[in-house]
């Protein structure tokens, strides 16, 4: 498989997904098996750097519904590519990470085992495995580990230990974390040339980013040497008050913006570290609700850019835009507040239930074999796509290749202009209320001449008929939302 076809989903992140239950986990699920679909549609494997593929609740979940779509299959695919660092083996990583929890250095802090943290907080006792060495092993057999946790990982232990990795390349790692943020926050950095260029409202989140920063010591011992520390409720290293980062910051909004520049810097280490020709899609957290994305938004990209110029990279202006693109939504034509019950997630989980159920016939398009013994269709098209010289032509293109991906999961209706709004759609209704969710990829890669690709379930007809006038307008609702981005490693 060319290298071109491999993708990194920042929507993996573990940091996204705890355990711990939120109120949005069901959305995120949502929006992370939406993400791992399109970029099987589109022919790619998607790439999962271990710490991901051990200790991401939402991978882990997504993984489970594509692996149990393959099987029902019956062939052989494999969809996934784990990314491993200083291991040879995926049991190896894990047992490092393990063997990582509770050190002075570079401590391991699991976003799906919060006991490990706070064993007595959730009735497990301190020793966690019983004096014996913690293993992959051992966790497994640990008697308060729950099924679900011990299912999930073990599917996904067998797959990636049976698969191909993703082997990093040396001469492509990045510089760490704190070292690129140091050199981005410093006066003398490029960054500040570069910000001083862009729109006011970028240059305006730019100055809350560096006030954040400078408040919470980046040169303080500790404070950025692992990107874990500004989702932690702890106190923050070095600070006399014993504060955390919340509180010397003052506000959870700043918090998240910080966050969400540091999240999208550490992806972009990660995806470098990958090596090869790569796409990455970057996503921000769910913003709920029609709040603005803006402001995340910009933190995305500026973190994209600094991450770029650290590595003396060209890079391209920041725009200012009004409305931004999201790169996941959420949409209902029902009446709700910012807080979903329980009838409208029954609706979410129909959307990630029906989209599973057509998950079956995608694999069966990614494995078929032409009666002439030629690649199939599947493969044709989306050769054709990498091939095609220009945009208008590339674009007819992907419109017929996911009209045809659409089409075999198997849920019929109307698209809609295909030319302006490409989409693969399911239908699914709970009661009255239409629910419908939107991934949207924006991409400037030359293969795919400069296209956006759309992944849709629920065919939104009804809602885009709603958005056409103003009164109608009123009865729309994004419930949730994610800005996207996409760029080339």
């Amino acid at each position: 498989m060319p290298l071109a076809r491999l993708q990194y989903l920042e929507s993996l992140d573990s940091v996204r997904s705890p355990w711990r239950s939120h109120e949005r986990r069901e959305t995120q699920d949502l929006q992370i098996l939406m993400e791992v679909v399109l970029a099987l549609a589109l022919g790619r494997t998607v790439v999962v750097p271990q710490a991901y593929a051990f200790d991401s609740y939402g991978f882990l979940r997504a993984a489970g519904d594509v692996l149990r779509a393959r099987e029902s299959a019956g062939v052989k695919d494999k969809p996934f590519r784990v990314h491993l660092y200083k291991a040879d083996t995926f049991d190896a990583a894990i047992d490092q990470m393990l063997g990582r929890i509770g050190a002075e250095e570079r401590p391991f802090v699991s976003s799906l085992f919060p006991e490990f943290e706070q064993p007595h907080r959730y009735g497990v006792d301190s020793s966690i495995s019983g004096g014996r060495p913690l293993t992959v092993e051992t966790l497994l057999s640990s008697d308060w580990m729950d099924d679900e946790r011990a299912d999930l990982l073990t599917v996904v232990r067998r797959e990636l230990s049976g698969t191909p990795r993703a082997s990093g390349n040396s001469s492509t790692v990045g510089k760490p974390l704190d070292v690129v943020l140091a050199e981005l926050i410093d006066e003398a950095s490029p960054m500040t040339h570069f910000v001083s260029g862009c729109p006011d409202p970028v240059q305006s989140i730019w100055t809350e980013l560096l006030d954040g920063f400078t408040a919470l010591g980046p040169s303080r011992v500790g404070a950025f040497d692992q990107r874990s520390r500004i989702h932690r409720d702890t106190a923050w290293p070095g600070d006399t008050e014993q504060r955390s980062a919340e509180q010397i910051l003052g506000s959870r909004e700043h918090l998240e913006l910080l966050r969400e520049f540091l999240d999208t810097l550490y992806n972009k280490v990660v995806a470098r570290s990958i090596g090869g020709t790569m796409r990455a899609q970057f996503t921000t957290g769910m913003v709920h609700g029609d709040r603005p994305l803006a402001g995340r938004a910009i933190a995305q990209e500026l973190a994209i850019a600094g991450f770029g110029l650290a590595h003396g990279e060209q890079v391209r202006p920041i725009a200012w835009r009004n409305e931004t693109q999201a790169g996941f939504e959420l949409l209902t034509s029902a009446e709700v507040d910012n807080s979903l019950n329980q009838a409208e997630l029954s609706g979410v989980r129909q959307l990630r239930h029906d989209l599973s159920a057509g998950l079956p016939e995608l694999f069966v398009l990614r494995a078929a074999q032409s009666p002439s013994g030629l690649t199939s269709s599947f493969w044709q098209r989306i050769e054709r796509i990498e091939r095609a010289s220009g945009a208008d032509t590339a674009n007819e293109m992907l419109n017929e290749h996911l009209a045809e991906v659409w089409r075999a999961l198997g849920r019929g209706g109307g698209t809609g202009n295909l030319s302006e709004f490409r989409q693969m759609a399911i239908e699914a209704t709970v009661g009255l209320p239409l629910w419908g969710a939107t991934v949207r990829w924006e991409s400037s890669a030359s293969w795919l001449g400069g296209l956006g690709a759309v992944l849709s379930i629920a065919t939104p007809t009804a809602v885009r008929h709603a958005k056409s006038g103003l009164d109608q307008r009123r009865r729309v609702r994004r419930i949730s939302h994610a800005f996207g981005s996409a760029t080339g490693v």
